[in-house]
Order: C-alpha cells, then sequence, then structure tokens
C-alpha cells in the first residue's frame, strides 16, 4: 500500500478519483499497486521466494515466449484476508489496457473464493447479533459504507455462497444484502432465497435492501 500512496501523491488515479478512495482508505484497507512484474520479481527474490513457487501460486504465469510475467501487473491490489485478518490472496483492478477489469489469486489450498467474503475480519467490530451487517456487491462498496461507519463485507467477484452467508451468520442474525433494483438484482435476491431457505432458523434470518427503487 505505500506503493500506492507514494505513486499517487504526484499521479492522479481516475479509478480511486471516481471510486472518491483517498489515502486514509488505502492505509486502512492496505490497498495497494503492481505496476512493475521486474519489481515484484526481485522483492520477492530477496525474500527467498522463487520463481518457481510464484508461478505454482499462479501469481506469475508463462506468457507463450517462456516469459514469466505478473498476473496482476498493472492494477489496483486488494488483500483477500481471512476472519484473522491473515492474506490469502489477492484482487486486482485493472487501470489501463486490455484483459479483465478484476483478477483474482488462483484458488488453492488456502484461497477458496466460496469460504471468503472482502473484510471479512472486519466483522470482528462487530459486539452483538443485532447489529448490521452488509453484503455488498464489491470491494469498492465495502470501502464506502465504511465511510459511513457501516461494516460491510463482499463475495469476490463471484455470486454468493451459503458458505458465505453462514458465515455471516457466525456475527449477526439478519445479514442485510445490499443489490441493485434491476432484473439482474431480483434474480441474484432468488438465487440467495434458494441458499438461504434450507438454512433458515431462528436467529438466521436475511434482509434485503434494492438501489435504485422506489
Amino acid at each position: 500500500y505505500k506503493n500506492l500512496i507514494n505513486f499517487s501523491k504526484s499521479n492522479r488515479i481516475q479509478f480511486l478519483e471516481s471510486k472518491k478512495i483517498g489515502h486514509n482508505d488505502i492505509e486502512q484497507f492496505k490497498i495497494g499497486l503492481s505496476s512493475s512484474s521486474q519489481h515484484l520479481e526481485n522483492y520477492l527474490l530477496e525474500k527467498g521466494i522463487t520463481l518457481e513457487l510464484l508461478v505454482d501460486l499462479g501469481i506469475f504465469k508463462i506468457n507463450n515466449y517462456g516469459k514469466a510475467y505478473d498476473l496482476f501487473n498493472n492494477r489496483i491490489m486488494f488483500p483477500i484476508k481471512d476472519n484473522f485478518g491473515r492474506t490469502t490472496g489477492f484482487g486486482g483492478r485493472k487501470l489501463t489496457g486490455d484483459g479483465p477489469k478484476y483478477v483474482n489469486s488462483w484458488e488453492n489450498d488456502f484461497f477458496k473464493k466460496r469460504n471468503l467474503l472482502y473484510n471479512m475480519s472486519g466483522a470482528n467490530k462487530i459486539k452483538n447479533k443485532s447489529q448490521d451487517l452488509y453484503i455488498v456487491e464489491g470491494y469498492t462498496d465495502v470501502i464506502a459504507l465504511n465511510k459511513l461507519g457501516l461494516i460491510a463485507v463482499a463475495p469476490l467477484g463471484t455470486s454468493i455462497s451459503i458458505e458465505q452467508i453462514s458465515f455471516t451468520w457466525n456475527y449477526v442474525s439478519e445479514p442485510i444484502l445490499f443489490l441493485d433494483g434491476d432484473n439482474a438484482g431480483i434474480k441474484a435476491s432468488s438465487r440467495v432465497i434458494d441458499l438461504a431457505l434450507p438454512e433458515l432458523a431462528p436467529g438466521k434470518s436475511l434482509n434485503f435492501i434494492f438501489i435504485g427503487t422506489k
């Protein structure tokens, strides 16, 4: 995250500006910047981490010319942590160029997207099950609600899983899902209801807020 803070002092990053993400947010959520494959490779090699291991973990890939490159090059980096605050993987948002807008670390023994949520460790701030815990769409939505003093988590670019819903029930009785009020949001809510219905019980419920509806 220090790399991103230093870079943003003298360079404008349109994505961060559009999401109103400032230095305090960068520091709190440890948001980073992957700007150079070579710099990252050299840094990790100095720490004793081999290129072969980086490829095995999916952090680096091999191109058609046999050269290793950073999967997250030229991306804003969002650390994905477990509920103990341990970094298990990353989500990267493209700044410029071709390729998917978001990419995640490859799945492995300790990074399984269906079992993780962005800002999982933030749920530890909840003191009793009557408090509010919001489930939102993405990383920047979590950060936006945090600015308002609200605790939120988000799936990692995939549809929400029953494992993720069950995690929120460990903290609150009625997590609140923020969804768009369009057809896609309605369909997503129906899917969540189908997932959760067999698990509903006293102290295990759901609430929904649809954005953009009257």
